[in-house]
């Protein structure tokens, strides 16, 4: 939804030779993208930080084609729960409200000498599932899994080439979920 990151990708992609990448700019509650016109819907990392879900997934369920696919991979509510470090719940599992931060860093270089205050939103599982059910979406797989393809978190140990897990919490906790779903 930010202007700036749509003219960095675009930036990213010239730069690459790549010309047939569209760059629209929606709204907190509307993609701007036309109706019926898209067969596949990948978002990665992008739920946890719609303040209307519901809505986007309402607009996103409009746009695709009959049988068209949404995929999305997110990390886990339960992560969201707890402070940078790792050491305590600071929020609730459930959506209470935004979720105000200051962050250091950024989320590809945690030791950037950038500081900006960060927005999301904890969604349940039951939130995200209901969403998608109620806008028209057939779930066919829901994975949860107990790592991440990222070192992005504070005190993550790599336990397996490209895994990462919180150190003090192992396989304790999910990390992040996949979902695929059809509209029907």
């Amino acid at each position: 939804i930010q202007q700036e990151m749509l003219d960095l990708n675009a930036k990213q992609m010239s730069k690459k030779g790549i010309k047939n990448v569209e760059f629209i700019l929606g709204s907190n509650n509307q993609t701007g993208l036309p109706k019926n016109t898209l067969d596949l819907v990948l978002l990665v990392d992008v739920y946890h930080e719609l303040e209307f879900p519901h809505e986007i997934m309402r607009d996103i369920y409009e746009k695709l084609k009959p049988s068209g696919k949404l995929v999305f991979v997110e990390f886990h509510p339960v992560v969201w729960m707890f402070d940078d470090d790792f050491k305590h719940i600071s929020y609730s599992y459930f959506n209470k409200g935004e979720i105000v931060e200051t962050e250091t860093g950024t989320y590809a270089q945690k030791d950037a000498d950038i500081t900006n205050d960060y927005v999301c939103w904890n969604h349940s599982m039951s939130e995200v599932v209901n969403s998608l059910i109620k806008n028209g979406l057939q779930i066919s797989t829901l994975n949860e899994y107990d790592y991440s393809p990222y070192n992005c978190f504070n005190n993550t140990v790599e336990f397996v080439s490209g895994k990462f897990r919180i150190q003090s919490l192992e396989e304790k906790i999910p990390m992040v979920f996949a979902i695929k779903a059809t509209k029907i």
